[in-house]
């Protein structure tokens, strides 16, 4: 049931959701979606090039469709960024 984790939280809190690493492959979906579609969840999915930004574009046109991916990541229903990760320095 979509957004029942988030009762706790109270849905006028906005929450802030941060992906870092992951393929958003299709396998995910249930989970993907639970988070991803919550109404008061801001989503930052951080990607390594644009290589990766393409694959986890088409991952998530799978998961949400494409619709959805559209209208949640621009205009004013924008819940969704993507950003590149700044390069790891090595100690």
């Amino acid at each position: 049931m979509q957004g029942t984790w988030i009762c706790s939280c109270g849905k006028s809190a906005r929450l802030y959701l941060y992906i870092f690493g992951h393929s958003l492959d299709v396998t995910d979906r249930d989970i993907l979606q639970d988070f991803i579609l919550t109404e008061n969840v801001h989503t930052t999915i951080f990607y390594l090039n644009k290589k990766v930004l393409g694959q986890q574009i088409a991952n998530l046109v799978k998961v949400l469709g494409q619709d959805e991916l559209i209208k949640r990541t621009g205009g004013s229903t924008k819940t969704i960024e993507f950003r590149q990760q700044r390069e790891m320095k090595k100690r």
